[in-house]
C-alpha cells in the first residue's frame, strides 16, 4: 500500500516488466501542474472533469461516460494483475482524464452550485471501482 517507486534504481521486483510500453514511459513530469489542485470552489464543470460521489449528475456528466470507457479498455488487464500493478493501472485511468484537461471533482458542501477538487485517496478509489465494475451489469 505504502511504497510507489519513483525512480528506476529503487525499484528491485521484476513485476514492472509485465506494465505494457505505454504505461511505464507514462512519468508524469508533463501531466498536472500542482497547482492546479486547490481548494478554491469552482464554478463551473467542463465536459472533460469527472464527477465524485453518487448520483444523476455524475452518470450522466459527458467526463464521467469517457472515463468509464477509458476503465473498460483497461479492465482485463486490470483483474488479471498484481496488487501492485492494479495501482499503477488505476494511476494510469487518472493521468489520462487529466492528460485530456479533465479534472476530478466533488460537489461543494458549503456552496450550492460550486465544486471542489476531490483529494487523490478518493480519486484513485474512484478509479479502482471503475476498473472493478461492470461485470455485473454488462
Amino acid at each position: 500500500h505504502g511504497h510507489f517507486p519513483n525512480s528506476p534504481s529503487t525499484s528491485t521486483t521484476s513485476s514492472t516488466t509485465a506494465v505494457p510500453d505505454t504505461v511505464a514511459s507514462l512519468s508524469l513530469p508533463h501531466s498536472t501542474p500542482p497547482n492546479i489542485i486547490s481548494n478554491k470552489p469552482i464554478d463551473s464543470l467542463s465536459p472533460g472533469d469527472v464527477i465524485c460521489g453518487r448520483g444523476g449528475k455524475a452518470n450522466t456528466h459527458p467526463g464521467n461516460i469517457s472515463f468509464r470507457e477509458e476503465a473498460k479498455k483497461l479492465r482485463s488487464w486490470y483483474e488479471s494483475s498484481s496488487k501492485s500493478e492494479k495501482f499503477t493501472i488505476s494511476s494510469f485511468l487518472v493521468d489520462v482524464v487529466r492528460e485530456r484537461g479533465g479534472r476530478f471533482l466533488k460537489r461543494d458542501p458549503e456552496r450550492s452550485g460550486k465544486w471542489l477538487d476531490a483529494d487523490a485517496s478518493d480519486v484513485r478509489k474512484k478509479a479502482s471501482q471503475a476498473l472493478r465494475e461492470g461485470r455485473r451489469n454488462q
